[in-house]
């Protein structure tokens, strides 16, 4: 996926995401959750046994939110998505645990029992960015750009 610099740079800014999951039982079930990213792959971690995890099992397709709030509307940003997500192992997980770890430098995942690393690819993303116009959606200056 093609993704402009700005977007990519917002991610690396941000430090949290919310991850949408559902469960063989159609429990849908909400996490806020550390990430890193290199481009626009995500990683993620959760606590081994979380709903989270048993969610994604060995793989499947998530939604997640990265925003930021602000009390005035015309300075929200915040990137909408869905995304494959996978476990990290071998090569990747140490990818993700370096990332993590620059990101990160004082976290320490595996500290409080066992985590699972996920590696998320997006499949869609829609960032906006009230900071270039008025912040009302019907404003030519409002910014959604959409990817995926």
């Amino acid at each position: 996926m093609d993704v402009p610099e700005d977007v990519l740079e917002y991610f690396g800014e941000q430090k949290t995401l919310t991850l949408a999951t559902v469960g063989a039982d159609g429990t849908p079930h909400a996490a806020t959750l550390v990430y890193a990213n290199d481009g626009a792959t995500l990683y993620i971690w959760a606590r081994a046994g979380s709903a989270t995890v048993e969610h994604i099992g060995d793989g499947g397709i998530v939604g997640f939110a990265i925003d930021r709030y602000s009390d005035d509307p015309r300075q929200i940003k915040g990137v909408q998505g869905s995304a494959d997500a996978v476990p990290a192992s071998g090569e990747e997980l140490a990818k993700a645990g370096d990332l993590f770890g620059r990101k990160f430098p004082d976290l320490r995942p595996g500290a409080s029992g066992a985590v699972s690393f996920f590696r998320m690819e997006p499949q869609a993303l829609h960032f906006i960015d009230n900071t270039k116009g008025d912040g009302a959606p019907e404003s030519d200056e409002y910014r959604r750009q959409s990817f995926g």
